[in-house]
């Protein structure tokens, strides 16, 4: 659920302070949601991922 404020001419999105903000909480009560179910990484595979971005 990717919320987009607009677009400039350059292809980047910008997101007004209010968007941002639900965006983080959403993703915040996911990762809580995870972590309730069972749902996580261990650290060596969080690493693996972020060095894969």
């Amino acid at each position: 659920m990717a919320v987009l404020a607009e677009t400039n001419k350059s292809n980047t999105f910008t997101y007004d302070e209010n968007t941002k903000m639900k965006l983080l909480l959403k993703t915040l009560d996911d990762a809580l949601d995870d972590v309730e179910q069972g749902r996580v990484q261990t650290l060596e595979e969080a690493w693996v991922e972020i060095d894969a971005v």
